[in-house]
Order: C-alpha cells, then sequence, then structure tokens
C-alpha cells in the first residue's frame, strides 16, 4: 500500500470485487483505463488496524438500535432469545457478550421513576392534609389520585407507551392540578366562611 489513498463512494451499485475491477477511471497520462489492470483489488481487514475491540479478547461488535414507537423491554426480551439461539450454533471459541444493554436500563429507569411518582403523590397528600385540613386534603388528594388513574387508562387505551416523557408529562400536570385545586378549594372555603355559600 502506497503512501497516498483515494476514497471513492460508489453507492450500492457494486456488490463485488469484479465490478469494482471492471471500473473505467480516467488516468491523467494514458486515458482511460480498467482500475483492474491498474491496482490489486482484494477484500481484506485492515492492515495496521487502526481500531479494534477487545472484550476479553479480540471481538467484532454488533449495534442494534431501536424504531421509534417500539417497547425497548419486549425488544431486548425478542434479543435475549434470538440471542440464546445463536449462541448454541456458534462454533466453539466463539461468545456473544453484551457491552451496553440498554433494555435494562430503560426498565430500572422507569421502575425508579414510578417509585418517585408515588412517593411525591404520598408527600403532597400528606402536606395537603396538614395544610388545608383533612376534609379539604382528603377531597383534593382523591381528585390527584383519580385524574392520574384516569390518566394512565386513558393511555393505555390509546396506546401511548409509558416512558421518561410521558412520566415527566404527568408530574408536571400534576404540579399543575394540584395548584388549580388549591386556589378552588381555598377559594370555596373563604367563601363559606364569610357566608356566601
Amino acid at each position: 500500500m502506497g503512501k497516498e489513498s483515494v476514497r471513492s463512494g460508489v453507492g450500492q451499485k457494486i456488490t463485488s470485487i469484479n465490478e469494482i475491477e471492471e471500473l473505467l477511471i480516467q488516468v491523467p497520462a494514458s486515458g482511460i483505463s480498467r482500475l483492474g489492470d491498474i491496482v490489486t483489488i482484494k477484500r481484506s481487514y485492515l492492515e495496521p488496524q487502526n481500531e479494534a475491540l477487545y472484550y476479553n479478547k479480540l471481538g467484532l461488535t454488533l449495534g442494534l438500535s431501536n424504531e421509534s414507537g417500539i417497547n425497548v423491554v419486549k425488544l431486548g426480551e425478542r434479543l435475549d432469545e434470538k440471542l440464546a439461539e445463536l449462541q448454541k450454533e456458534l462454533p466453539a471459541g466463539f461468545d456473544v457478550n453484551q457491552i451496553y444493554y440498554p433494555p435494562d436500563r430503560v426498565d430500572a429507569a422507569v421502575i425508579d421513576f414510578m417509585l418517585n411518582l408515588a412517593m411525591s403523590v404520598g408527600i403532597v397528600i400528606v402536606v395537603l392534609m396538614f395544610a388545608m385540613g383533612l376534609r379539604s386534603g382528603l377531597l383534593i388528594s382523591n381528585g390527584l389520585i383519580f385524574t392520574i388513574f384516569g390518566t394512565l387508562i386513558v393511555m393505555l387505551g390509546i396506546g401511548l407507551p409509558l416512558h421518561r416523557f410521558t412520566l415527566a408529562a404527568i408530574i408536571l400536570a400534576m404540579g399543575m392540578l394540584v395548584d388549580n385545586v388549591i386556589v378552588v378549594a381555598d377559594g370555596i372555603l373563604v367563601d363559606l366562611k364569610s357566608g356566601m355559600m
């Protein structure tokens, strides 16, 4: 290999080495020549290697990414099944290992977020009962809980997946809902005390 290299992109038009050899190129002094007459073309690994992956030993990587709208956790379960089948067919000495596995991380993140949501609802309920009294606190808390459950049921009905963005939206909506309900409940209490209702 010489010191100079030329990168040529041909898209998906060429499918074999023979087709590459038959390419016609413009040579400055000789006119048009067949590429196979000028250079030797072969399929091989880059030498010397400028990048390599080691996972206990030299290996190859295969990266997979999901399309939008696909449940990452369920995709991970299907991949595990396929990898188990593939492992049985591999020759001796070959192993399949996972370097970065998003389904486990996503599952843990969603569970953690759901626990945070449950704790935040519980804290809001306790604070409301202390701040607004037992009856008003229970009334607002019931509205909050029914609204969250109703939102989850509607999401399930329309097929909207539960992920970080939807959970974050539920938390934001919960904050706005609590704020609005407190203002309305406080206004009603003020009107009751003043004898308007």
